[in-house]
This record gives C-alpha cells, structure tokens and sequence, in this order.
C-alpha cells in the first residue's frame, strides 16, 4: 500500500513530499499511540497580555485534530505542571505554557520538550513553552504593531514538532519551516504538506503498529487503479472531518522551569525587527566530543539532562581551556529518552564549534571540520 500513496498525492495535488518525522536515537519513527491532550496554563492569556490566547490555541489544536483521523488532539485549560516527564506520575500533562526567564537560545520564538519511549517508539509527553524573554506575542490583526508574533502562527510550528513533525528546510510557506518573520500569519495553516506528514504519521487507526511507520489514508489491500483512488478519496473526506476541543478548567499548581542548559534551536526569528542575535561571540573554539553521560536532573525527576565533555583542539579567538564540559537538556535513561526540538544532536567523537556569547555557550555539530593540530602559535589553549 505504501506504494501507492505518493502517486495519490500527486493525483490530488498534494505534490512532492519533503516532510521530514521524528525520529528516536535508534532511528525509529516516534508517535503519540493515543490522545494528544495538552494542559493550557491557566495564567498563559495574562503573560502574553492577549486575551485572545486561548482562542488562538484553540483554533490551532483544531486544526492540527482535523489532520490526525488516528489519534485526536485536544486542549482543556489548567494550572500547568512543570516542563517534562515523570516516569512515575499517572497524571503527567503537555503542557503549553510561557517562560519570562528562557533558558534555550534566545532567538527562539519558542520550543518544544519531547519525551518518548524508545522502545514502543511512542510520544509520551510534549510540552511547548514560548519565549517572554526576548519576544513578543498577540493575535495580530490589521493596525497590530509590527515588533509582535503571532500566537496561532507560533503555537502552529510547536504543535506539528509536538505530533512529530521535524524541520522542514526546503520551502519557506509550510508550518514546518523554521524561521518566521515578526507580523507574519500565513502559517496559521496547515500547508499540504504538513498535511501529508500528519497523515502519515496518524492516518489510519488500524496502521498504528508499534516499531512501523503508519500509512496515511490508504485504499484496502489489494485495490487498484480507479478503485485505490476513489478508495482513497472517501477516506481522505473522513479524514477532513473536524472533531470539537474541549477547554475545561481545573485547578492545580504552576511551577517553573529548568535553567542553564544548552540553547536549543527551535522556531526562530527571521530577519526583520528581532532582537539583535548576530553580535560578535565572546570567544569560539573547536573541539570534539570525548563523553557523554545522561541522567535525571538532580531535584527536578522530569528532566534529562546530557553531561557532554569536550576536548578543545583550537581556540579561535581567545585563549580558553583544554577541554570543556556543558550539560545538555535531554538525553537517553533506560527506555525514556527527551529531547528539545531542534537541539544538535551530538554523538562521541564528533567535531564541534562552540561558541560564548553573553556568558552562555553553544555547540554545533560540525561535520566535516578538521580537528588536526594547528601550528603550536596558534593552538592558544591554556
């Protein structure tokens, strides 16, 4: 059946397909097995100063829930538990929330934790926050001002990492993508191809097996030609059919969320009316990955975090030492393994460039660089 489904697409205009999914650390397919059901902070419309939050995320649980005939998504309104996942809590939320102190790369729009199994390779957990710090947000509409950022068009790009989806580089219209400029509202849409990618993560109730991809609105086996078509077009106007969130209040306790760990990349700016993200680094250096140790964050059971060792081979512009350790929210611990939608990926003995900027550090995979011993001059290591 797999077979058939892009030649569908095409029939029916989807064109080609650049969707990329979320994967685990063992290059499985990862999705939610059952509801998507995120926890709206109660106090999330007074931090944004927008009153219209709460309709905005509505309508974009909405249409992310009109996308996935497999799995429904939802929303209810409630105090907010913190950011992660608790191995041993029933009760665990997705929580979308706001963080006046942000502790991932400040041109960040804003990010998204994911916690999965990767054993059942099943989404457990998702939690978006936006970034108060350097941003921020409304409702635009005519006569807006023109620094602020769209909570719908924001809160679109989280929720497609959310339910799975990665960075989608090639074409600047599609949810996906990962840069959006101040003002901009398009992305309250799914684009095709979000579309395409959601189906094929969640498109059919009865291909969700555990460890296999599913396959999006597919005809029955052993149909073809016309019948696979029109096969496929009844169940893609099932699929269109729009299932009603539910936003109810509870009451709970709000708390915090984890600092000082290494920036992440999630939604970014674009150029145009952003805080200024391009001055000169304090120092850079390149190195490569010697260690890597994950664990649960010590105090705060929901959060794991990556001790990742670094022996530096050149300092750029500075002196700076010989090697370098920075801990990295996310990791692996036994089956359950979190990440920060779009941090690096780092693995032993790959080559990096590290980068200081305002006292806080970042690394990125550097494939590629050469790690070999510069002359003894300029090797400035301490």
């Amino acid at each position: 059946m797999r077979r058939l489904l892009p030649l569908f697409l095409v029939l029916v205009g989807f064109g080609a397909q650049a969707y990329q999914l979320r994967r685990d650390s063992q290059g499985d397919v990862v999705r939610w097995r059952e509801e998507a059901a995120f926890v709206v902070d109660v106090r999330l419309p007074q931090q944004l100063r927008e009153p219209r939050a709460l309709a905005a995320i509505e309508a974009a649980i909405q249409a992310f829930d009109a996308s996935t005939p497999a799995v429904r998504v939802s929303a209810s309104s409630a105090a907010a538990q913190p950011l992660g996942y608790d191995v041993g809590e029933k009760s665990n939320q997705s929580v979308i929330i706001a963080l006046e102190d942000w502790p991932f790369a400040k041109r960040n729009l804003a990010a998204t934790v994911v916690t999965v199994n990767v054993t059942t390779n099943e989404i457990l957990d998702a939690d978006i926050a936006f970034n108060l710090e350097e941003w921020r947000f409304a409702v635009i509409e005519d006569g807006s001002p023109a620094d602020v950022n769209d909570v719908q068009n924001t809160l679109m790009h989280e929720l497609g990492h959310a339910l799975g989806l990665q960075h989608e580089m090639s074409d600047p219209d599609v949810v996906m993508y990962p840069a959006a400029p101040t003002g901009e509202v398009k992305k309250r849409v799914l684009a095709k191809d979000d579309e395409a990618g959601l189906l094929e993560l969640y498109g059919a109730a009865e291909a969700q097996v555990p460890g296999e991809p599913a396959v999006g609105c597919s005809a029955a086996p052993g149909s073809s030609g016309a019948a696979a078509v029109a096969a496929m077009l009844a169940v893609m106007a099932w699929c269109s059919r729009r299932r009603r969130v539910v936003l109810a209040r509870r009451r709970g306790r709000v708390v915090g969320a984890v600092a000082a760990v290494l920036p992440a990349l999630g939604l970014a700016a674009a150029p145009g009316g952003q805080p200024d993200v391009a001055e000169a680094p304090e120092q850079v250096a390149h190195g490569e990955v010697r260690m890597m140790h994950s664990r649960w964050l010590e105090g705060e059971a929901r959060l794991i975090v990556t001790d990742v060792e670094i022996a530096v081979r050149t300092c750029v512009k500075a002196p700076c030492a010989a090697s370098v350790t920075l801990r990295v929210l996310g990791g692996r611990v036994g089956d359950i393994e979190q990440s920060v939608t779009h941090q690096p990926k780092l693995e032993v003995g790959e080559a990096v460039v590290l980068t200081w900027r305002k006292g806080r550090v970042s690394v990125t995979p550097a494939p590629g660089l050469s790690l070999k011993q510069p002359p003894s001059a300029a090797l400035r290591v301490r």
